[in-house]
């Protein structure tokens, strides 16, 4: 069964750090859910992570895990990307978040939580340039920054 989950996430910040916005969309089978959301003072790679977890806070609001659970994650945050498909993020939970270097930690633990239901392929794509669904989660969090209503992030 080819059943699977897509998702796009892309997350910015105007100037960086300052306020930031997120965009993501879901695909599957019929559905496709666009969100984004708004940041009053944060950075570009919070905003990146940010996105991916409410792709997955939407999905798990849905127990799409009982439905499927495979997914291919695009983003073009090597940061993201490489975080899990390089396994950087079992080195930081081995050595306890302690090394000093890891940031975000905070949104790292939230994540986790939200994707463990699921098998995911994290594939980089690159940013501004022709995959039309990463354009536009980078449009969502534009036009989310420019709405003017931000949400606190807590953790910065």
């Amino acid at each position: 069964m080819n059943d699977k989950i897509i998702i796009f996430g892309d997350g910015g910040c105007k100037p960086n750090p300052g306020v930031g916005g997120i965009g993501c969309i879901i695909k599957y089978k019929n559905l496709i859910k666009e969100i984004s959301d708004a940041f009053q003072l944060t950075t570009n790679n919070r905003m990146e992570i940010m996105s991916v977890i409410y792709a997955f806070q939407f999905l798990n609001s849905k127990k799409m895990y009982l439905k499927c659970k495979k997914v291919q994650l695009f983003s073009d945050s090597q940061y993201v990307i490489n975080t899990f498909a390089k396994k950087w993020i079992n080195v930081w939970q081995t050595n306890s978040w302690k090394n000093g270097t890891v940031k975000n930690v905070d949104l790292w633990n939230i994540l986790l939580e939200e994707v463990k239901f699921y098998e995911i392929e994290w594939l980089w794509t690159k940013s501004h340039a022709s995959d039309e669904f990463n354009n536009k989660c980078d449009q969502l969090a534009t036009k989310a920054i420019q709405n003017g209503i931000y949400k606190i992030d807590v953790g910065y």
